[in-house]
Parts: C-alpha cells; structure tokens; sequence
C-alpha cells in the first residue's frame, strides 16, 4: 500500500457507548486509584497499540486545551497545542504500576503544554516523511462535553454529530463524558483499516478496560483482548475443520459435475485468458482422448512441463482424466535434473508448451504440445469416462533431493479430493467455491 499524503486520508468514525453500570465502574477505579477518567482510557489505549503492534514503546498525540494560567481565561484566541506522549506498556509490568507510571508521566507532560508542537517536530524530526503525520499516526483525545440546550425564540434546535469524512491520523480514540454518559469513538482511515476491522478494535479496547477495572493486579501481559464469546468463536466456531471422508468421487468427477451445472461460468483466468467449466472440461476431453490414443495407461505416470498458464491447467485435468497420474516439473529445472526424473518415474509421455518442447526432449520420450490446439481438433470433446478409484493414482510430487537424489511421492484420488474438501471446510467454502 502506498500513503497518500496526509491531508487526502478518507476517514470514518465507529461509534461505542459504555453502560450505565461499566461507566459507574469506570468512575469507581478511578476514585479508588486517584486516576483521571483520561489517565486510565489514555493507558487503556497504549496497552491496546502494544498488544497490536507487540512493541513495548508507544507514542500518541494528545490535545491540550493550553490555556493554564489566571491571564488566558478571559483571552480570545486559539490556544490548543498537541502532545506527543510516550509510554512504555511492558507486559511485565503491572496494570497499577503501570497507571500510576503515566499519571505521573502525564501531569508532568501537561506543565509543559504551551511548548509548541511545530518547534518539537523541527528539532526531532529532520526529514518529514508528507505520507505520515510527524511523531506519531495515533491520537487519543478526551472531552468533558456540555450539551446544554440551546434555545433560539421560534425555532426547535437539535444537536447533530456530524464526522467530515477525512481522517487526519491513522487511528484517533476520541473518549468522552456527556452528562452521566461515557463512551468513545474510533475515527480512523479507511484506506488502511475496514470498518469491520475498527469494530472489533472498538470491542477489544472495550474488554481491556472492563479487565483492567475488575483485575488491575495482573501484569499488563496477562490482559486479554478478547471476550469469552470471542474466545469461545475462535476456539470452536472457526476450529470446526472435521470433514467427513467420501471416497466415493475424484476430482475429475468434481470437475464434470460442475461443468454440467456452471458450464457458463469462469473456471481459469490467467494473464488475460478465461476458460469457463464448459471449455476447460471439454479441451481436456480432447486431450485425454488423444492420450489415450497413444497408450496411455490406467496410474501411468505422464510428465508435464509448463509454466503456469491455461494450457498447463488443462493439461493437468486431461492426464487425470485418461486415468494418468501427472508430474509436473518446473521449466527452470536443470536438464541433468529433468533427465533424472523422467527415468525415475519412468516417464514415455510428456506434455509441454510450444517454446518447452525442446527443452523436454528427451531419448525415448514423446514430447507433445498443448498449445497446438490442431493436434487436438478432430478427438470428442465428451468424458472418456475412463473409471477412476480412490486408490488410483493421481499425481506424483518429487522432494528437492537436499540430502541426495530427490524421491517422488505418489498421491491418489481417494486423498487429494478430500484434502480439498478439507481445504474448503478450512476456509469456509463450499465444493462448488
């Protein structure tokens, strides 16, 4: 991903609001620890980056209002500044010990407020990077909001959160506290987080605040990010991998049965090339068909060597489908490499691309071209219905032979459909995915 610069960062805001009993607890913690409502969602929020990012240095941009003294208070003007503000959540320091670590970190950082950011940032930073904010890409902001009603004679006057639709920072906390209320929103840009992503940060920051209020004696490591029903999905909702066996239908079988319910529909894409089910099933028919032709065997091993294409794809399908089982070997193989290989295997067929021909020659080899689609013109494009069993073999895979000569390792039908079927319960799919 490239950053634009700054200014041109497109934002959202994901909103989230305490209960009335988790904000009473809030307040509570803090009364008892001597902490500031800011002090202790400020810390949250560094424990938060950490446990994201796993450093133990985390540096946040604050507000600050700047008007300290008796002299500003009646002044007209702008005098906000910003703070960076470094903090060092080590998982092996205590909740506690930590808090009161930044409390006093804080208040020293906040007598110091009127030092002007723009002057900081010229002293540390000497080159500017314009696709980062200078110092820091997170801010934290705490606001004691009073909403009273405002009243105009003649007209009915209602608030309206209104986000502008930029995101300044990376990821801005905004905590705040509205008449008895407190909750918090995450502003951040849309370019480098999705919404769904920002939701479950908002419930993670959540959780280490509700953990942190009930258990603030742990250390910092031990806090954890997700709730129990969170636990409880990843552990046993996305875990369920079982898949039971059928033995029963090949890959080839998979393929066709597809081909005759999605015949329209796209199966390969390759560097501009599409195949639908449609094509791809019946250009392999032919090529079967003229393996077949040629003697090819029920479990013969035939070699193909291609790089990744369409040809490759359909050559592949149409060995398994003349009851072949395949060895693909890559075109930048050594030829001494490829030699050995094909007498290991045994290999007499090969399959290859029109500029691979040659490179696949070898004494007592036939050589055949995919691409010479003539070749293959005059075959049925109909199933050879050649029968295929779960102990048939499919393909044969070679190791790299690092501590000697490399030895092929023999699959079948039986086990690469179900490794399939496992593949797509894994990944939430479904056989026609």
């Amino acid at each position: 991903y490239r950053r634009p610069p700054i200014k041109y960062f497109a934002g959202d805001l994901r909103r989230f609001v305490w209960t009335d009993e988790q904000a009473a607890a809030l307040r509570e913690f803090c009364r008892r620890q001597q902490l500031t409502p800011y002090m202790l969602l400020f810390g949250c929020f560094s424990i938060l980056l950490a446990k994201y990012g796993g450093q133990q240095e985390i540096i946040v941009g604050t507000p600050v209002g700047g008007r300290i003294g008796a002299e500003t208070e009646e002044t007209v003007g702008a005098f906000v500044n910003t703070l960076a503000l470094r903090s060092y959540p080590a998982g092996e320091k205590r909740v506690l010990d930590y808090l009161q670590e930044l409390k006093a970190y804080c208040l020293q950082a906040f007598e110091h407020q009127t030092y002007p950011f723009e002057e900081l940032v010229q002293q540390v930073e000497k080159e500017r990077d314009l696709s980062r904010n200078p110092l820091f890409d997170t801010m934290f902001a705490w606001e004691q909001r009073d909403r009273s009603q405002l009243r105009i004679r003649g007209l009915d006057v209602q608030r309206q959160d209104i986000h502008s639709g930029i995101a300044k920072f990376d990821l801005t906390l905004q905590a705040w506290e509205e008449q008895g209320q407190m909750g918090f929103a995450l502003e951040y840009a849309t370019s480098l987080f999705a919404a769904s992503t920002v939701e479950r940060m908002g419930q993670h920051y959540m959780q280490i605040v509700q953990e942190i209020v009930q258990s603030p004696e742990q250390p910092i490591k031990e806090v954890c990010l997700i709730s129990a029903e969170e636990e409880r999905l990843l552990r046993d909702g996305f875990n369920q991998t079982h898949v039971d066996e059928d033995w029963s239908q090949s890959v080839v079988a998979l393929i066709e049965a597809q081909a005759s319910v999605r015949g329209d529909e796209v199966a390969v894409v390759c560097e501009g090339q599409r195949l639908t089910y449609r094509e791809l099933n019946e250009r392999a028919n032919q090529v079967a068909r003229f393996l077949l032709e040629r003697g090819c065997a029920k479990n013969e091993i035939v070699g193909i060597v291609a790089e990744r294409s369409v040809a490759m794809i359909i050559g592949l399908l149409a060995i398994e489908k003349a009851g072949g089982a395949y060895l693909p070997i890559d075109p930048a193989t050594p030829a001494e490499r490829i030699q050995y290989l094909f007498e290991d295997s045994g290999i007499r067929t090969v399959l290859s691309q029109s500029r691979l021909v040659d490179q696949a020659a070898f004494a007592g080899v036939a050589v055949y071209d995919l691409e010479d689609e003539a070749q293959y013109a005059s075959y049925e494009r109909t199933n050879p219905d050649v029968p295929l069993l779960p102990d048939d073999l499919a393909y044969v895979l070679y190791t790299s032979g690092s501590t000697g000569q490399p030895k092929g390792v023999m699959l079948t039908h039986g086990g690469m459909s179900n490794r399939l079927r496992w593949m797509a319960a894994h990944y939430g799919m479904d056989e026609n995915e």
